[in-house]
């Protein structure tokens, strides 16, 4: 009797070592898909013109008279449709580039102001454009 109470704190004790690796992992690969990416809107110095600010983003094709176009539908909260006009004013005619983290997803042309709260990005491929979407999708 003795010898089992000796053991117990032993057994109990790996026990919850192992429910808690086991929820860790759990944990873990629960976030993997979630992670929480950042925006910025910079110009091609590299200066932040803007940051955050996105309410969605998706990933469309749409129809041109040669062929299809891929692109990334963004759209703004207000208060970043607020922050994007007013960088779409100041940079008209430059080349601006658009980063998920320190990851450079495009660099577009602001050819006018955009003042809607809605851009369009053209991308190389849809797959590509669904990518930026998921990212965008996932910033804060």
């Amino acid at each position: 009797m003795g010898k089992g109470k000796s053991i117990a704190p032993i057994v109990f004790g790996l026990i919850g070592i192992s429910v808690w690796l086991i929820l860790n992992i759990v944990a873990c690969k629960g976030h993997q898909g979630t992670e929480v990416n950042e925006f910025f809107l910079k110009d091609t110095e590299g200066n932040i013109i803007m940051s955050g600010g996105i309410s969605k983003a998706e990933a469309r094709n749409v129809e041109q008279s040669d062929g299809e176009m891929s692109l990334v539908s963004i759209t703004f909260t207000d208060e970043g449709a607020k922050q994007f006009t007013k960088a779409t004013e100041e940079h008209v005619g430059e080349q601006v580039e658009i980063y998920v983290n320190e990851d450079k997803v495009a660099a577009p042309y602001i050819y006018e102001a955009i003042t809607e709260g809605v851009c369009q990005v053209s991308v190389s491929s849809y797959e590509e454009a669904k990518k930026i979407a998921e990212q965008l999708n996932n910033t804060k």
